[in-house]
């Protein structure tokens, strides 16, 4: 799977925090809203997408949030990046707020979003 396509796929695929602890929903799931009570000290979202972005960003109730790792993936096996995974880290006391992840694509000039309420 060559990554020339003109459109990316992109969702939340985990919610971490001290308090409600992890949650991954996966590589096609985005629910609505996290099932546990996060909050605390840190709340850590991840995102996936497949697809090249020109840029990307997270926030958490409207507060710009950190990309503290990013990581490419070969979903086939090829040598090809396929996919990217980003994490979003807000390191201060929250109670949560919509997350939302925000990308552009490299190929077309469109913005793509994933968002999630966490409790």
């Amino acid at each position: 799977m060559h990554l020339l396509r003109k459109y990316l796929t992109f969702n939340v695929y985990g919610v971490v925090s001290p308090n409600g602890g992890q949650e991954i929903y996966g590589f096609n799931n985005n629910p609505l809203s996290t099932t546990n009570d996060h909050g605390g000290a840190w709340i850590q979202c991840i995102t996936f997408q497949i697809g090249y972005d020109s840029s990307h960003y997270g926030t958490l109730a409207g507060n710009t949030m950190t990309n503290n790792w990013s990581e490419a993936i070969d979903l086939d096996g090829d040598r090809v990046v396929d996919a990217w995974a980003h994490s979003w880290v807000y390191e201060a006391p929250s109670t949560g707020g919509q997350f939302v992840g925000t990308v552009y694509s490299i190929n077309i000039p469109t913005q793509w979003t994933a968002w999630i309420n966490v409790r």
